[in-house]
């Protein structure tokens, strides 16, 4: 959660001067944002189809590697409409992680513990999200950063796919008994 939703609020703040050319005019920014809200929808929709098909854990496996894709894509080529298609998948991805990661937080997280787990997650989220904005990083440097948390949760998904849910279980037991006696 801490890495994508970091690379999905660091995105937010840079994606407006990765579509600037110099020596062009300003782009729509209100088209391009209603195209990104578009993707967003789709992605969602197309999750409705997949969970069908497939487990929560490969299509969030799937998710993690499209969306670190996307932003090696930006550290990698200046090109604007192909930074922008690559931003595109992006939303698209982050439609495909708000169900996906809802469904999954609903069957590994234990009820009484929601709230303390949901926090300690937001700690690291805050400090990656700050990082590129309090030390100014090029736009290639913030790529590059997000790319890496990205890949932390490209390894994070593919941890939590190969592990048997049973084990999960298990070892969520062990935690809410380990909560119990703090």
């Amino acid at each position: 959660c801490s890495s994508f939703e970091a690379s999905m609020f660091i995105f937010v703040f840079n994606w407006t001067p990765c579509l600037m050319e110099a020596d062009q005019p300003v782009p729509p920014f209100g088209h391009i944002f209603t195209g990104f809200m578009i993707f967003c929808l789709l992605g969602t929709r197309v999750y409705a189809y997949l969970s069908k098909s497939f487990a929560v854990e490969e299509i969030g496996l799937v998710v993690m590697l499209v969306s670190a894709a996307c932003h090696l894509t930006v550290f990698l080529v200046q090109n604007v409409q192909v930074r922008f298609v690559a931003f595109l998948a992006f939303e698209a991805c982050v439609g495909l992680y708000c169900p996906m990661m809802g469904t999954l937080k609903g069957d590994i997280v234990p009820e009484d513990m929601r709230s303390t787990i949901y926090n300690l997650y937001r700690l690291p989220l805050n400090g990656i999200v700050l990082m590129p904005l309090l030390l100014n990083f090029s736009i290639s440097t913030t790529f590059a950063v997000t790319t890496s948390i990205l890949a932390v949760a490209v390894a994070s998904a593919f941890f939590l796919k190969s592990m048997p849910k049973s084990g999960r279980d298990h070892e969520l037991e062990e935690l809410s008994k380990g909560s119990a006696i703090l």
